[in-house]
């Protein structure tokens, strides 16, 4: 790794595997070049199988144990080193949005770049104590998954039962299509219950509204960087390179860490109008106008184009000020996202 790259948290975990196994990105090489050479769909470059496989030929005798899935969003995050962070008000007005309507799912092929990593501060509307999480496309051959790495937050309670960061992540692998985003969750446990050769069965009501939360949370930032003009400064995502020693290509890790500020324009906005309708009195019963508030964020997706070359558009509407002073500052940053499929 470069030495003047400062200390965070993906890039510790990256020093820490590729300490344990110096080889780790030649031996992920070759099984691109041997096995799936051609046969990655678009936007990805390391899948499951591989990753399992990478897992298999490296984890051997005693040390420290990484889960396949880590290992697979580092092979596909090395060569951008991506770190999205969200500006505070936005980061809490994308996680508490619900994911409704009928968003194909498919819109996630929009990444960015192979692999990102987007922090997840401490919030009340994000339980899982997470540092942040990898987003990563698995797609070989028939597969077509987007793959979800939580990292767990190092000081987090949850390490006091024994839990190794390194192998206990939190893994959601989510089938795209057509199908809508609200149904991710529901058709992984069903997908999980059938590779187990198990029935399917409904989750705990509890269990299942957290577990539908926070993907729901992870989804909508990841969704905002899939969308045509996020709300980035100077935002330019960098190409992977790579080159050829002899026959075989070797992707080559990015010089240098590249941390986006999202949001610091349509976040600075959502707090002014937060602030100036918590600070304006309530309306009296005789008439005037409803007490000042802020309506709820939401997607909004329709489609566009002639009968036949139709693509999806997905808008986040972020919240609106109704009856604040000065809401038309507040900017309207409606994102349009095109289908992958779309000509």
């Amino acid at each position: 790794m470069n030495q003047n790259e400062k200390s965070h948290i993906a890039l510790d975990i990256l020093k820490r595997v590729e300490g344990r196994h110096p080889n780790l990105w030649s031996v992920a090489d070759d099984l691109q070049q041997t096995l799936a050479v051609g046969r990655h769909l678009e936007g990805s470059v390391f899948s499951l199988a591989e990753a399992a496989l990478l897992s298999h030929k490296l984890q051997r005798g005693e040390g420290p144990h990484y889960h396949s899935a880590l290992l697979g969003a580092l092979v596909a995050w090395r060569p951008t080193k991506g770190i999205y962070r969200f500006h505070p008000d936005l980061y809490e007005s994308l996680i508490e949005t619900d994911l409704e309507g009928e968003i194909p799912s498919d819109v996630l092929l929009r990444m960015p770049s192979w692999a990102v990593f987007i922090e997840t501060p401490a919030s009340e509307n994000m339980p899982f104590q997470l540092e942040g999480f990898w987003a990563y496309l698995s797609r070989l051959g028939t597969q077509n998954e987007l793959v979800l790495v939580g990292q767990w937050r190092q000081d987090g309670e949850h390490l006091d039962i024994g839990i190794d960061p390194d192998w206990d992540i939190l893994l959601f692998k989510l089938q795209l299509g057509h199908h809508p985003v609200s149904d991710l969750t529901e058709k992984m446990y069903r997908q999980g219950a059938h590779d187990a050769g198990r029935a399917y069965e409904q989750r705990p009501d509890g269990v299942q509204a957290l577990q539908d939360h926070v993907m729901s949370a992870m989804l909508s930032l990841l969704l905002y960087l899939c969308s045509e003009q996020p709300d980035i400064l100077n935002w330019e995502p960098e190409q992977p390179q790579f080159k050829y020693l002899g026959k075989k290509r070797r992707w080559l890790a990015s010089k240098n860490v590249r941390e986006w500020d999202v949001g610091l324009r349509l976040g600075a906005a959502l707090k002014s109008a937060r602030e100036r309708s918590a600070a304006t009195d309530g309306a009296t019963s005789n008439g005037t106008p409803a007490r000042p508030h802020v309506r709820r964020a939401h997607w909004h997706s329709y489609w566009i184009g002639k009968r036949g070359e139709q693509s999806i558009s997905l808008r986040w509407l972020p919240p609106i000020p109704v009856n604040v002073a000065d809401a038309e500052k507040l900017p309207a940053v409606l994102h349009p996202v095109m289908s992958p499929n779309a000509p």
